[in-house]
Parts: structure tokens; sequence; C-alpha cells
């Protein structure tokens, strides 16, 4: 056998002088190791941020090419973002959205209005699986006077915002000024579903909507899951395009799903919670349309909405608000609950809801409503025309023009009141107004459990006002555990004498009643 040869492994390499500079190297083309000077003997910030954090699968499928690779995954400075408030950040959000996953956004970052109107739906897009998170006390800001949205987001799911607070620009059109839309198209290929915008919140936005969900499209697929909770929301000065008409909404969020599907309903299980809102200058906090289900606005405090003198009475100023605008041709909102908010000064009504089933509306607090035109809808504190399963429990209503207002008719179901106090109604005012239409008898009416009151020196105050007529009043009306003072009628019939009367304890137009059952009976 051939004797092993034990060589000192430097005496195979060049000299000393030879390897300075010099390192191991691999040749492109066999992959075999050799010595050679690297062509690149600077190790710069750049050089090192790619060994520290390479591209990232995300970013290779994306086709992002970081612009600044020494800065960790997903932070908006990576893709070229300068966070000094003022330098526009519109191309790096672009390229940071396409990456998706985890986007931190730590410092204050300026959006031109040019740049996202620019892009196409005039926003950044957003993919599924994406959480944008901000810093607090960093704001982004919208600067220029470019009408534009902010987010725009197609068919996708699990997108979600997490202490961001933006400030709109103050610009807004019929498509235009919107800080999320969320759109559902007829081309989706599965359920929509799990948006969130955690915190933070918004201010100066002049669209339509702030936030909204829009699957009026559905064809197949619903949207199901938003939430938004513990965020802030402020209006400002010229935010409400519709201070005029009662057709143009100027709401924080809007959810809207389909007109015309009836086998499904196409949003699903959205809710708002826990959040501050200045509405002085917009008209509406929530709007839940046509094609809503298991919707939830509760725990919020709600300030101003329509309070502007800009903004006229009737039209449409409702800090919450549950509607039929299909007018019957899709599914009404279902199951909607509005409890535990304080909805404090409002134009036209704290609550409102037209066409709606299995309405819940339980231990709100709201004071100073003032509006009582009442040409285009009925107004109150709390305000409801035509619902189906209605539950008002536990309400406290304070210093409003009208108090509570129900109007139904035949094709209605049953309505319940039940332990609500009314007080401190203005002169004039009225505590609780129920009513019947030209489209038939309201069926089903029951008063369990109420105590209303006028403010000191009010006069010509209705306690229970019933407008009823001599052919359109109530199947079944009930009120039982009543009190009411101070009122120049404690419970008032219009026309004084419906289709039929009886009373157990107390007469129409008492000043200060106090039963323990009413019934008005004109079927």
């Amino acid at each position: 056998m051939d004797r092993i040869t034990r060589v000192a492994p430097w005496t195979a390499l060049p000299t000393a002088t030879a390897r300075r500079g010099a390192a191991m190297m691999f040749d492109a083309v066999t992959g075999l190791p050799t010595i050679g000077i690297p062509a690149v003997q600077t190790l710069t910030q750049g050089l090192l941020g790619l060994l520290l954090y390479p591209a990232s699968q995300a970013e290779i499928n994306a086709g992002v090419v970081p612009a600044a690779p020494w800065y960790f995954w997903g932070d908006v400075r990576r893709y070229g973002a300068v966070l000094d408030g003022a330098t526009d950040c519109v191309a790096a959000m672009v390229n940071a959205a396409k990456v998706g996953g985890h986007i931190m956004i730590p410092g204050p970052m300026a959006l031109a209005s040019a740049s996202l109107a620019a892009l196409t739906n005039s926003g950044i897009a957003l993919v599924s699986n994406t959480t944008i998170e901000g810093y607090v006390g960093y704001p982004i800001t919208i600067t220029g006077s470019t009408a534009c949205d902010v987010f725009y987001s197609t068919n996708v799911s699990d997108v979600e915002f997490i202490d961001v607070y933006v400030k709109g620009n103050g610009i807004g059109t019929a498509s235009l000024g919107y800080l999320w839309y969320i759109k559902c198209s007829a081309a989706a290929t599965g359920e929509m579903k799990n948006l969130k915008w955690i915190r933070g919140g918004a201010e100066n936005f002049a669209g339509y909507y702030w936030i909204y969900v829009d699957n009026t499209a559905a064809v197949t697929y619903p949207f199901t899951k938003f939430l938004c909770e513990d965020a802030h929301f402020t209006s400002k000065t010229g935010n409400n395009q519709g201070q005029s008409s009662i057709t143009i909404t100027a709401s924080v969020f809007g959810f809207s799903g389909s007109d015309t599907v009836l086998t499904f309903y196409s949003i699903k299980d959205c809710i708002v919670r826990n959040c501050v809102a200045d509405g002085t200058f917009i008209k509406n906090f929530v709007y839940f349309w046509s094609g809503t289900f298991r919707c939830k606005a509760h725990g919020n405090t709600l300030l101003g909405f329509g309070a502007d003198a800009g903004t006229l009475n009737d039209m449409g100023s409702y800090a919450l608000a549950t509607y039929d605008h299909s007018h019957g041709t899709g599914l009404l909102p279902d199951e909607i609950e509005f409890y535990d908010n304080t909805i404090d000064v409002v134009r036209d009504c704290g609550v409102y809801c037209a066409g709606v089933n299995r309405f819940t509306v339980v231990n709100n607090r709201v004071s100073g409503q003032t509006s009582t035109a009442n040409s285009s809808i009925p107004k109150g504190a709390l305000a409801f025309n035509g619902p189906n399963y209605l539950t008002c429990s536990g309400n406290r209503i304070y210093s409003s023009a009208i108090g509570m207002c129900l109007t139904q008719d035949s094709s209605n179901t049953w309505a319940r009141f039940k332990d609500n106090v009314i007080e401190a109604i203005p002169t004039n005012g009225v505590g609780l107004q129920l009513s019947g239409t030209s489209g038939g008898n309201a069926p089903d009416i029951g008063v369990d459990g109420i105590s209303i009151s006028a403010a000191s020196g009010a006069t010509a105050v209705k306690g229970i006002y019933l407008v009823f007529t001599a052919t359109v009043g109530c199947n079944n009306l009930d009120i039982q555990n009543f009190d009411v003072t101070l009122t120049a009628n404690g419970i008032q019939l219009l026309p004084p004498t419906p289709r039929s009367r009886r009373w157990a304890t107390c007469a129409s137009g008492l000043g200060n009643c106090a039963g323990s059952r009413a019934t008005i009976c004109s079927g």
C-alpha cells in the first residue's frame, strides 16, 4: 500500500502575500473551490442587510425588491418610506401592501392624495393575510387636495389595522373620499371574512362612508365578520356632502348587502363596539343596510351627529341606523342589535330603523335630539319605522324633542317597549308617539313600564301621543305600568275618538297620570 504523504495545509495555498485580500471562491460553472479576489471588498449597509434580512418568499412572489433591505421584513422603510410626516410614501406603501403579511409603520407617514388617486381604484390595494400596525402618536396624513381613497380591497379576507390613525384631507365626491373601501364582487371565489380595525381611528374624511363594506354585487358568497373596537373618529368642517339631501349619507361605517339576492344574507356578523366618535360635521356613525344579518353596535360614545348648523333637519342625521334600501326586493336587515350606547346631541334620530326584522334596542342613553320635522321620516331619540319583532328595553332618553316614535302598518308584526325612561321633554315635545299608516292598522304594540316627565317650565308637552285615525289604528295596543308627569296631556288620542276605545284606569288628556293598565283596541 502506498504511503499517504502528510502535507501541512498551508503548503497547498498561495504565499501569504498572494493570499492578501483573497477569499474562498466557487467556480460559477464547476462549483469547485478556488482562491480569488471578490469583486466587492466593502461590506456595505445594503449587502449586510441582504445577509441579515434576505428577500422573503412573499417579496419574491410579489416581485418586490426591497429599497432598503437593512430594515426588518414588513417595516415600510424597507420599501423606501421616509417617515418624516411630509415625504410622500405612497409607492412604499403600495409595495408593502403587495407583499402583505405584517406591515409596520413606526413613524409619521404622509400619503399624497394625487398619488393615491392615480392608483387603480384610487387607493392602496390590500391583499389577504395582511396586518398593518401603526404606532400611537404617529398618524398617517393624507396631503394635497385631490379626491381619493386611502385603502381599497376586493374579495380579500384576514386583513386588520392595529393602532393606525389616519388624517384625511376632507375632500370627497360621490365615489371617493373613503378611508377603506371593502369591495366584494361577483367574481369572488369564496367567502370573504375576518376584517378588523382595532384602536387607532380617523378624522376629516368626506366620502359617503369612511369604512364601507360593499357586497351589493353578491351572487354566491357572503361577507362575514367585521370588527371595529376601541377606535376614535372625529369629523371636521365640510365632511358632510349631504347637508341638504336625505339621499346622501355621511357615515363613518356602512354595510351594504344585495338588494336582490334572497337565498342568503350577503353581510353577516359585523360588530362596531367601544368606539368614540364626534359626528358634528357628518350625519351617521353606523348604517346596516339590506341583506345584513346578526350585526351589532354597542358600547359606543357618539357625540353631535348632524349638529352642525349647516345640516338641515330631516336630512337623515341618525347616529345609528338600519334600513332596507331594497324597499322589499331584497332581504330585510335581520337580528340587528344596538345596545349600551351613549348618544349625546343628535339632530334627527339617535337610533333609526326602516324595514328591519328582529330589531333589539336595549340600555342606550340618548340626549339632545332636536328635530321634529317629519316630512320624510319619523323623528325621535329612538325612531322606528315599520320594524318587525321590535324589542326596546331599558333605554333612558333625556331632553329630546321626541323621546320614542313608532310607526307601523298591517304588514308589520309586534313591537314591545319595556322599562324605558323619558325625562326633561322640552316645550311642544312628545314622550312616546305611536301611530299607524295608510298601509293599515298596526297589528300589536305593547308598552310595559314607562316613566315620562317634562322639563321644568315646559309647556304643551304630550306624554303618550297616539296618532290613529278613524280608519287607521292599532289592532292590539296595551300600555301597562306607566307614570306620566308634568305634561299637558298624559295620554292623548288623535283623533279624540278612535274607532273604539277602552280605558282601565285613566282617561285621555290628563296632565299627570299613572296606572297599571290602559288598553286601546281599534279593530
